[in-house]
């Protein structure tokens, strides 16, 4: 916080995000990750006298100590922490042996499509406690998985198979895209 307190120090440890005339609106919106500090600050210039003046800073770590899902120790709980190793040695597994492991690359696939949609909508819908969200998501995800490997094996039919793998890259592709710089846009 010392850092971000006069006008040259900020300019040496900041970014500069956007520029503002006095005729813009200033209503600006960022994206963050929880946990992660940021310290935002306003630099205010006179073009007539050449001075520069800096706001009061304020700093945000993204995450509300209240919020059920979103909170600031949602990463650290041994049920999240169980949950997403498995699916990334999962993931490992699929992304080096999927070709020829066909089956349990549509398993996966088929998992994350259906856990995604639903863990959005169970959070949204119910006041369930976080633990009980993720039971469900991770049931309703190996139903969804089972539906598309039946699919595949009963049907034969590659295109809405693909499809779904598509969607499923199509939306990690968006994601890794909107984290960097132009997401803050």
């Amino acid at each position: 916080m010392r850092r971000m307190t006069e006008v040259p120090s900020i300019r040496a440890h900041g970014s500069k995000m956007m520029t503002l005339t006095s005729q813009d609106k200033t209503e600006l919106y960022f994206s963050s990750l929880p946990g992660q500090g940021v310290i935002y600050n306003v630099i205010v210039r006179d073009p007539k006298w050449n001075t520069s003046a800096a706001y009061v800073p304020v700093h945000t770590y993204a995450c509300s100590l209240s919020a059920l899902v979103n909170n600031c120790y949602t990463f650290r709980r041994l049920s999240t922490k169980i949950f997403f190793t498995n699916l990334a040695f999962l993931g490992l597994f699929v992304c080096f042996l999927g070709h020829r492991f066909w089956k349990t690359g549509l398993f996966f696939n088929g998992f994350i499509f259906k856990a995604f949609f639903l863990f959005i909508i169970i959070t949204k819908e119910s006041a369930l406690s976080y633990d009980a969200t993720l039971g469900l998501t991770a049931a309703a995800g190996i139903i969804g998985a089972l539906l598309l490997v039946g699919y595949w094996w009963r049907f034969g039919l590659v295109i809405p198979c693909m499809l779904i793998v598509g969607l499923v890259l199509g939306s990690l592709v968006s994601s890794a895209f909107f984290f960097t710089p132009v997401g803050d846009y």
